[in-house]
């Protein structure tokens, strides 16, 4: 795996010369044309029945243009696919969120949106996870660190059910796919890592037992190409051991993920979140890896979220 500095793009290494960078971002971009010429070829249908909608009674929301504040969280996730071992982070950091007609920073990431109406939201989206130093996991001792990973795709949600009953509790639901480019990290080089496709099937309860909990479910499966799981599972000849044979990790199957989450409204302005994950990769495309250890994974996070200021027009967005 080559993790060698190229060209320097705003103080960022990049080795885009380098052939196997090259062709994983050509098969990364053609993979990303290829799922939005497909959604686009279906999204004029979705859009003429998207008004005979009956179970979508209050998608449309007036939210602030835009608002800002601190978020506290602890995070604590698996150092990578199938790993027991976790890294853990707590951060105390300022947030702003800009909600616009196509372009809007919220949820941690940039969207640019394509196509929003009561039933389709298509738009492009961010997404990431955090490092882990190979020197604290047995199994990767004397390989690299695994660095700091970030996600950029097209994603294509399609909605359900948006009801609100009489005593006042409010159901959601929808699918999500994306498919997504993946670029590794350590702020000093940037290497591309292939890409990833994600579908889930996504339940949002507001109100049960308190009109200001929200209880979240989502489940879903995740594929990979390639580059992806060389990244995690590949044992390259350098790095054998007596404990550590060769390995040729192959492209698909990545895991199913389980997300369960809540948030209260302790005042208007602040908010307690608290989430747990699991991950169940049974049968994922590299079991027989030396690098592979569990078929299922957790994680948690609690955090805080308190809104300082907001603005006082708003805009008519749809929140899942």
């Amino acid at each position: 795996m080559q993790t060698g500095c190229g060209e320097r793009l705003n103080g960022v290494s990049f080795n885009a010369r380098s052939p196997l960078v090259q062709a994983t971002l050509i098969r990364t971009l053609s993979l990303i044309a290829a799922l939005t010429l497909l959604v686009a070829s279906q999204l004029l249908q979705a859009q003429q029945v998207a008004a005979k909608a009956p179970d979508l009674q209050t998608v449309f929301e007036d939210k602030p243009r835009w608002e800002y504040g601190f978020g506290a969280a602890s995070v604590s996730v698996p150092d990578y696919p199938s790993s027991p071992r976790s890294s853990s982070r707590s951060l105390v950091l300022p947030y702003f969120i800009y909600r616009g007609e196509r372009v809007r920073m919220q949820g941690g990431g940039v969207n640019a949106v394509a196509i929003e109406n009561p039933r389709i939201t298509l738009d492009l989206s961010i997404g990431g996870s955090l490092n882990a130093d190979s020197s604290s996991n047995p199994l990767r001792v004397g390989m690299p660190d695994l660095d700091y990973l970030f996600e950029i795709g097209p994603r294509l949600q399609v909605r359900f059910l948006d009801r609100q009953t009489g005593d006042g509790m409010r159901s959601r639901m929808n699918w999500s796919s994306a498919l997504r480019a993946v670029l590794s990290t350590d702020f000093s080089s940037l290497s591309g890592q292939g890409a990833v496709l994600s579908s889930k099937l996504n339940y949002r309860l507001d109100g049960l037992f308190d009109p200001r909990l929200s209880m979240l479910l989502s489940v879903g499966p995740v594929w990979a190409s390639e580059r992806l799981h060389d990244y995690f599972f590949e044992v390259d000849p350098q790095f054998v051991t007596a404990d550590r044979a060769q390995f040729d990790a192959s492209a698909g199957y990545l895991g199913t993920d389980v997300r369960v989450g809540m948030s209260f409204k302790v005042r208007p302005n602040i908010r307690l979140v608290a989430g747990l994950a699991a991950s169940v990769h049974d049968g994922s495309a590299n079991t027989d890896s030396p690098l592979y250890e569990r078929d299922n994974t957790s994680g948690f996070a609690l955090g805080l979220v308190w809104q300082i200021k907001r603005s006082a027009g708003t805009v008519r967005v749809i929140d899942n």
